[in-house]
């Protein structure tokens, strides 16, 4: 009896000592579990908070400096509008002038001086050109929306009459059929069709120009087409021909501003669409712009 109880003794020293470790084990469990949060609150208080007070202060930055650069592009976008618009009388005098001039000594100039008056005609029309140009491309931003129901198709009838003296001159062919009532810009869509016309009489071909005016639907846009049997555009060239300016040929051969395209770009950007050009050397050129269905704002 005393061997029994002796053992029972030891049985639950042995017992009592495992379930003091297991505790102590839990402790210290405890105690680290309490200490990871400890150091990961102290990271988040001395490390992290201040990287994400940093980020929140970087993007309100941000968003100051694009509120400011905006603000700069609207007041570079009003001075182009009114320094275009304000030109526009001075030019108008020369050319006026000048027509006088002609008509006052036509036939009685030396050829010298016939040939530098035509210098200073041309000259002038092309100024005339280039800053009624920038002052449609300066209004498009500029402009209020005055978004509504548009027929795509009275649209491209109104830009094919306006460009008819063009369009019979060179005996071109336009081709249309089932366009689509949209939501835009009435007049800006109309400026758009009449920028692509433009484009396609200028760079026709040897042969009588045909243009195909088309249009494909999708869930979300319409995708218009405007096609050419023009001499095309190198591949290389496709995206540098939408910028301001840009000219792939000299003026004394293909006359021009180099703003058309790129006032398309802007318009139909502007209407939350994007445009783009298929075209190899040769074989014509394909102009594609798309219109959001159900667009409402511009960007």
């Amino acid at each position: 009896n005393i061997l029994l109880t002796e053992l029972n003794h030891v049985v639950k020293l042995h017992e009592q000592k495992a379930s003091d470790d297991v505790q102590f084990i839990s402790d210290l469990q405890m105690i680290f579990w309490w200490l990871t949060i400890l150091v990961l609150l102290l990271e988040g208080v001395f490390l992290f908070y201040p990287m994400v007070r940093r980020i929140e202060k970087n993007i309100a930055e941000l968003k100051n400096n694009e509120k400011k650069i905006n603000e700069q592009l609207q007041e570079m976008e009003r001075f182009t509008s009114i320094a275009a618009h304000d030109l526009q009388e001075p030019i108008r005098t020369i050319l006026g002038f000048t027509e006088r001039l002609d008509l006052a000594f036509k036939g009685k100039l030396d050829d010298k001086t016939q040939l530098y008056l035509n210098f200073i005609t041309s000259g002038a029309q092309r100024m005339s050109d280039l800053v009624r140009g920038l002052h449609m491309y300066a209004r498009i931003s500029s402009s209020s929306d005055e978004l509504g129901e548009v027929d795509s198709s009275a649209a491209l009838q109104s830009a094919i009459s306006d460009y008819k003296d063009q369009i019979d001159e060179h005996a071109a062919k336009i081709n249309y059929h089932g366009l689509p009532h949209i939501r835009y810009n009435g007049t800006m869509l109309k400026q758009v069709f009449e920028a692509l016309i433009s484009n396609a009489i200028k760079y026709k071909s040897d042969k009588a120009l045909v243009v195909d005016v088309s249009v494909e639907e999708s869930p979300e846009e319409w995708v218009f087409c405007l096609s050419d049997n023009g001499i095309g555009i190198d591949e290389k060239f496709h995206e540098r021909i939408f910028a301001m300016f840009y000219r792939l040929h000299r003026k004394e051969d293909i006359p021009g501003t180099g703003l058309g395209l790129g006032i398309v770009q802007k318009i139909v950007e502007r209407h939350g669409g994007k445009v783009w050009v298929k075209s190899s050397e040769g074989q014509g050129a394909a102009f594609y712009f798309t219109i959001l269905k159900g667009y409402n704002d511009h960007g």
